[in-house]
């Protein structure tokens, strides 16, 4: 009787301020309307997990990589504006620091941060950013994933499956890492220069621990 309780609440609570005009929907089903002025909203906490502090430090083959990433929720972005509709929703956006050998090869840390600025106004910018989640993982998510460059964008776009592995035995909460769908571009910037061409430099595939 409670969590129908609860249930009822939160859904009024919904309604209450959607107001006539917005409809919201569970971010599970993230453009499943073609309906206009949308807000697709986190209200099952699914991001909830993805959100704080994680770090990967660990040598390969002679060579130490240290990523630190942190994750937030920003609600009701504006994603319509790309696609010249109504439609906001909720989603993950990180700061993150990528040392190479000791050597900082990234920072989007403040003050560092202009990168992570740019991320949280527009969905053209070099950054980590998304809400796609799994249909068949509670666990799992889909987000877009470019890593920072001088030119105006790269010439090539990932998308980035993370997999949250809760903590076990005293052991902290694990994320699971794996940049994927890597696509090429033969596009020029609009003032004419080039894209950048380089690889990415932040490893592909980790295991990242949650830090208290």
């Amino acid at each position: 009787m409670k969590n129908k309780l609860k249930y009822f609440i939160i859904i009024a609570s919904i309604y209450s301020f959607t107001g006539e005009a917005q409809t919201i929907y569970p971010l599970e089903n993230l453009f499943h309307s073609k309906e206009n002025d949308i807000y697709y909203k986190d209200i099952n906490f699914r991001l909830s997990k993805f959100i704080g502090t994680w770090v990967y430090n660990e040598t390969v083959e002679g060579t130490q990589h240290y990523f630190r990433v942190s994750f937030y929720k920003k609600e009701k972005k504006n994603f319509g504006e790309e696609i010249k509709q109504t439609i906001y929703l909720d989603e993950l956006v990180a700061h993150f620091e990528y040392k190479r050998n000791g050597i900082t090869i990234y920072n989007t840390y403040p003050p560092f941060g202009l990168v992570f600025d740019e991320v949280l106004n527009s969905y053209n910018a070099n950054g980590i950013r998304g809400s796609s989640l799994s249909k068949n993982n509670l666990n799992a998510i889909t987000l877009m994933y470019d890593e920072p460059t001088l030119s105006c964008r790269r010439n090539k776009k990932a998308s980035l499956d993370l997999i949250y592995i809760p903590p076990i035995q005293g052991q902290p909460a694990k994320l699971q890492w794996q940049v994927n769908r890597i696509t090429y571009s033969i596009l020029n910037c609009q003032d004419g220069s080039l894209r950048d061409t380089s690889d990415y430099q932040i490893p592909l595939n980790m295991v990242l621990t949650k830090q208290q």
